[in-house]
């Protein structure tokens, strides 16, 4: 039936020549098939009008969540997180912003809860048993929490998210080989994982109970149910209205045509009240299909620590 997609591993060690004849074969059999390479930088080089690719694996999306969601000691300003996705923004084409692979962890890296449950860390650095003070254990409920938070800017913001398998369910583990267990499914019972110093890990010891996270995989289908049924949110442009360095709080607004979609966040373990200016005849919190009668030039909300907002504006 032909092939509708390829990722292609460590691109930037085959000549960009060969990849620029790979791509006129690739799209002569199937414009449409896209094409994404495993590149770790800004590469402008392989994605611009006359590129090689359509799209790479966008971990610099992952740097930046890293250094301002997952960290906590070493968490960079709000408003220099926002600086490092404009400068995304300006790296590649318009058209090629919608396309960048929005991961956080991967095959490469540790699980994204263990990440949140060992912050303060280069990103894909220090995260197996040759790090003494890495936790390998079941994360908390409150780092399940911050993960929420993450996937659902992953899921607002600009870009093609990508859950690496078992992140939706709760699966944890360090660096690869703990980051490829087999994926957790609902309908199978699983032996407890069980981690003590025969593990190597020095942190962590105890058993823990390996089963579907039912309440993170619904927020999952929620936060993409609501994605899909917005078209602001797959194909609008990114405006940034408010952003505040001292209560790690920021807001956009997703605008295609006439529907747009207005996102807040607050980062913080303390609970802000923020406002934010914008002409609205009407919203809907996306999240519990409230509707609010709200004509003014600005809004105020509150939010809860380490939560967000999603609201449709009329």
């Amino acid at each position: 039936d032909g092939i509708d997609g390829w990722r292609l591993d460590v691109a930037r060690d085959v000549p960009l020549g060969f990849w620029r004849d790979w791509n006129k074969l690739v799209k002569s059999i199937n414009p449409e098939a896209i094409i994404v390479g495993e590149l770790w930088e800004i590469s402008s080089d392989f994605i611009s009008e006359s590129g090689v690719f359509d799209a790479l694996m966008n971990y610099n999306f992952a740097f930046a969540v890293n250094n301002f969601f997952i960290a906590d000691e070493t968490k960079i300003a709000t408003t220099e997180f926002i600086k490092k996705f404009k400068e995304i923004d300006n790296s590649y084409p318009q058209k090629n912003l919608y396309l960048l692979q929005n991961l956080i962890s991967s095959h490469d890296t540790d699980r994204l809860v263990s990440m949140i449950k060992n912050p303060d860390r280069r990103f894909d650095y220090n995260a197996d048993e040759r790090n003494i003070n890495y936790d390998p254990s079941k994360p908390t409920q409150e780092e399940y929490q911050k993960q929420k938070l993450i996937a659902a800017f992953q899921f607002t913001y600009r870009g093609a998210p990508m859950i690496y398998y078992g992140d939706e369910v709760g699966m944890w583990g360090a660096d690869d080989p703990h980051v490829r267990k087999p994926m957790v499914w609902n309908e199978l019972v699983y032996e407890d994982e069980v981690i003590t110093e025969l593990s190597q890990f020095q942190k962590g010891h105890g058993r823990y109970t390996v089963e579907v996270n039912k309440d993170l995989l619904n927020f999952y289908k929620k936060i993409i149910s609501i994605r899909n049924n917005n078209e602001a949110l797959v194909l609008g442009d990114v405006n940034f209205i408010y952003q505040n360095d001292k209560n790690n709080c920021f807001a956009f607004i997703r605008t295609y045509n006439d529907k747009r979609v207005l996102v807040l966040f607050n980062n913080d373990s303390n609970q802000h009240r923020i406002e934010v200016e914008f002409f609205t005849n009407g919203m809907v919190n996306l999240l519990t299909n409230e509707v609010l009668n709200h004509d003014r030039d600005s809004f105020k909300v509150t939010l809860k620590p380490y939560s967000f907002q999603i609201y449709e504006l009329k």
